[in-house]
């Protein structure tokens, strides 16, 4: 059976572990008022291979689905937290699958460094941990690494929503026009159509496998591995 997910762009962050951020499609939304649009957030352990050089062990990753507006509030922590105004955020993302319980936390932590001169100072780092069912693991950002993914992260959340809204634009038109095309006068031209609320409801875990990207890759970057980790609700 074909996944009915499409990833439309990809943008990785590797350093001791791997960061991986996808904003995905489900093309089984495509005709309701659901959100068509999402995100994975994804974590990558790092591991020495078996040439004594990193890699990373994608059969333990972790992933978590972001709603698109959360991804613009991932994008803004980041670059608050760059900015030394981490203690004002607080930055806590809570998730839960058949797994367990995930979350994400932002932490700013200063680190003694020797500067020129033999001169010590302390430098801040951004720690982007990942917790599941207790166990917790966490890449080192500084904080030119947290603003710039936090700026990336911005590009992609404008791309989601502009997609998103135009998606719904579209199924409204769509929907305005077949009400005004029924035989029979069916239709009431003197009432507008009633548009339907969304439907929040709770989808179960499934798995997927990225296929082949039919849309044009917004960013060019990053890896194309299959997460096979199931979805948080």
């Amino acid at each position: 059976m074909m996944s009915s997910l499409e990833k439309i762009a990809n943008f990785s962050f590797t350093a001791n572990h791997l960061l991986n951020f996808q904003l995905m499609r489900d093309l089984e939304k495509t005709q309701t008022n659901r959100p068509e649009y999402f995100f994975f957030v994804s974590f990558i352990p790092g591991i020495q291979g078996a040439d004594g050089n990193r890699t990373y062990d994608f059969s333990n990753n972790v992933s978590i689905k972001y709603i698109v507006y959360e991804i613009a509030a991932l994008s803004f922590a980041l670059k608050q937290y760059a900015q030394g105004h981490g203690k004002h955020i607080n930055y806590i993302k809570f998730s839960k699958s058949e797994t367990g319980q995930k979350s994400v936390i932002l932490e700013e932590i200063a680190k003694s460094t020797t500067g020129k001169n033999s001169e010590q100072y302390m430098q801040r780092q951004i720690l982007f941990k990942v917790t599941i069912n207790g166990n917790t693991k966490a890449i080192t950002l500084n904080i030119e690494q947290a603003y710039a993914i936090g700026e990336t992260l911005d590009i992609l959340f404008k791309k989601a929503a502009n997609l998103e809204f135009n998606r719904t634009i579209h199924n409204v038109s769509f929907a305005s026009n077949k009400a005004i095309t029924k035989p029979d006068n069916q239709f009431n031209s003197t009432q507008p159509p009633v548009i339907q609320p969304p439907v929040i409801e709770s989808e179960p875990p499934f798995k997927f496998n990225i296929g082949t990207d039919n849309n044009a890759n917004f960013l060019n970057s990053g890896f194309t591995n299959t997460f096979d980790d199931d979805i948080p609700f």
